[in-house]
């Protein structure tokens, strides 16, 4: 298949996985005062060794001692506080904000002076200029305190807000440290996903580029139905009793009794070393860009009804109900369906991450799936790094799939192209800048090339199969009115 290209070349560099806080809670430490006052009573000992001073020695050591004394102290004096914390919603698309809500509550004791806080928020949901969520307990707000503050998650992935570090000294600000107090609570941030699925994917279909899924393994009379001939019919599903009854071409429809079903091949496998922090890589990363358009494709197939069922190159990283045994070992693949199916889907998306081992089954068990299904279904493949377990998969799906469409990311996107290209696969490689519709539509586009192709093709062998029984029928009639005629002659005779 001819391959089409979206947009300019990208890197290589991936990211993923759980997000740090942006600073943790530090210990006791001197202050400014705490390291003068420290020198000085190092200065002040040499000094008594030199004079030999035994009084100066003395003071000296004290001196020096106090804010070890101090940063002791604060290790055993920690603030009587406890924190509760709550997020909503603590599930959160790219782009969106969290509401973090913490109840501060001092566990006995009065806090005599206000005591300062920061709450540790990861840097992968918070926004350029973005500075730290801080506030200060008293008394009252110690007592019944609730503060808020918000925050946006910028890049995909896991992450935990908190805990809340309360900051404190000694009475002689010799000494300062910081408190971690409450437990920490998890945010998910998913991919954003396009909102509005293309207008092309509701006619998508198991018979061909532009039909709709019809999924039946043993459909009963009462399922099946004739309707008028459409141009991008396949031929074999004319249905030639009912063209003879009505007069005009008629076709096979199976009607829709299951949701229809869809696989998607996932790229996950690389070999590009270990995962690094989201936060930590450039936002045009490829491998970010193709969990977010995976993320858009099973939105617009979910929307439309579709069963999706998602095969991963490298280790199996996504959960999801089971679509059932895959033949191979008892191996499973995760199926989305409805809007929790889609929920869970995203959720899993948001921690994903290239897996340098690779997941030889991986083309077995979509395969063993679809013949399970009974279904020549479409079969989508997001592909980033194209290493050998995906080539060997795709190579193998190509033929069992009704439509097969790669999507390719990343900087050797061309020489995949090709090589998906010649395996049967209609490839689109999306370029940096590239929106999901946008790649959506030129593989679209090019499903109704081949479309229109298709249904000049089924017409024309239509009207040859309608000629030759025209020709047939013609045919038998003088035949018929060559013998009706012989046998009025010999009457005659």
């Amino acid at each position: 298949m001819v391959g089409r290209r979206l947009g300019g070349a990208t890197g290589d560099q991936r990211r993923g996985g759980k997000g740090g806080s942006s600073r943790s809670a530090r210990g006791p430490r001197p202050t400014a005062r705490g390291w003068g006052l420290f020198a000085a009573g190092v200065i002040l000992s040499c000094a008594a060794a030199f004079l030999s001073r035994q009084d100066l020695l003395v003071a000296g050591l004290i001196l020096a001692l106090l804010p070890l004394a101090a940063m002791l102290a604060l290790v055993f004096l920690a603030p009587g506080v406890t924190v509760t914390r709550r997020i909503e919603p603590d599930v959160i698309a790219v782009g969106d904000e969290a509401v973090v809500t913490l109840r501060i509550a001092a566990a006995g004791g009065r806090i005599l002076t206000a005591v300062p806080w920061r709450d540790n928020v990861p840097a992968g949901v918070v926004d350029e200029g973005w500075s730290e969520p801080t506030g200060s307990l008293s008394t009252a707000s110690a007592r019944r305190g609730v503060a808020h503050h918000r925050v946006r998650g910028a890049v995909r992935g896991l992450y935990e807000i908190g805990p809340l570090a309360i900051d404190g000294s000694d009475l002689f600000g010799l000494a300062h440290c910081e408190w971690p107090v409450g437990a920490a609570r998890a945010l998910i941030v998913t991919p954003r996903a396009s909102e509005k699925p293309p207008s092309s994917l509701a006619s998508l279909g198991s018979e061909g580029s532009e039909h709709q899924v019809l999924r039946r393994t043993t459909p009963g009379e009462d399922e099946l139905t004739a309707r008028e001939y459409r141009s991008g019919d396949p031929l074999r599903r004319v249905h030639w009793r009912a063209t003879a009854r009505h007069g005009e071409l008629m076709v096979r429809q199976e009607e829709q009794s299951s949701n229809p079903e869809s696989w998607i091949v996932f790229d996950t496998q690389s070999d590009a070393g270990p995962p690094r922090h989201p936060s930590s890589v450039p936002a045009d990363d490829p491998f970010e860009r193709a969990v977010a358009f995976t993320a858009s494709l099973s939105r617009w197939l979910i929307q439309a009804g579709h069963r999706v069922t998602v095969a991963e190159t490298g280790r199996g990283q996504l959960t999801g109900s089971s679509a059932g045994r895959s033949g191979l070992r008892g191996g499973r693949l995760p199926r989305y369906e409805s809007a929790a199916g889609e929920r869970a889907l995203f959720a899993a998306l948001a921690g994903v991450q290239p897996e340098s081992a690779p997941n030889a089954r991986v083309g077995g068990e979509v395969a063993a799936s679809l013949n399970r299904s009974g279904a020549n279904a479409p079969v989508f493949a997001v592909v980033v790094a194209a290493g050998d377990a995906a080539l060997t998969a795709l190579r193998q799906l190509a033929p069992m799939a009704g439509v097969a469409i790669a999507f390719v990311f990343g900087s050797d996107g061309e020489a995949a192209a090709m090589t998906l290209g010649s395996f049967g696969w209609r490839v689109v490689v999306v370029g940096e800048g590239v929106d999901d519709a946008e790649a959506w539509q030129s593989a679209s586009a090019a499903m109704r090339a081949e479309a229109g192709q298709r249904s000049a093709e089924a017409e024309e062998a239509a009207d040859r199969r309608e000629e030759r029984e025209e020709n047939a029928a013609a045919g038998a009639a003088a035949h018929h009115g060559a013998a009706a005629r012989g046998t009025s002659a010999r009457g005659a005779s």
